[in-house]
């Protein structure tokens, strides 16, 4: 098993070269626990936040964290971008960090033990059935906007611009 594993992130780190432009180390990646995500979340200075739960061998994700770098860098947003990583623990930091640069994730990430993701998702997604990648907008403070699949910054514009008329 471990082995179709390695070799499915060897396939996708591949196919990421293709899609995504080359570069060095790449961003900062952290390890996070479940109650450390959520304090992030609920102390986050923005007023909306964007988790995105990825691997890298996922390709809709793949093609997803290109855009939702170039929001994050958009200095309009209406919201931050967590990215965070549900690979195994064994992917090293460099494998990942390099992955995000060549998607042009110029930010500090994230990296979830999947074995503790289950933990976070179940306070927010109980009916979660382990779909990636799967992103949860927040407001400041914590509150669960909105769960979806793969998006992009339209839809995230559109999600927060709802939770805005009813909620303000």
């Amino acid at each position: 098993m471990r082995s179709i594993t390695l070799y499915v992130q060897i396939l996708s780190l591949l196919m990421l070269q293709l899609a995504c432009s080359s570069g060095g180390e790449g961003p900062e990646v952290q390890k996070v626990s479940p109650s450390e995500l959520d304090k992030l979340i609920s102390d986050h200075p923005q007023s909306y936040v964007v988790v995105n739960f990825y691997t890298t061998y996922c390709k809709p994700c793949l093609e997803e964290i290109p855009e939702l770098a170039k929001f994050q860098q958009d200095s309009d947003r209406e919201a931050d971008v967590l990215l965070v990583s549900m690979d195994e623990p064994a992917v090293s930091k460099l494998f990942l960090a390099q992955y995000l640069e060549r998607c042009g994730v110029d930010f500090v990430t994230y990296h979830l033990d999947p074995t503790l993701a289950e933990e976070f998702m179940v306070k927010y997604v109980p009916d979660w059935d382990r779909s990636i990648p799967v992103n949860l907008i927040f407001t400041q403070g914590g509150r669960l906007v909105e769960k979806t699949g793969m998006t992009n910054p339209s839809e995230i514009r559109m999600i927060i611009h709802q939770d805005q008329m009813f909620h303000r």
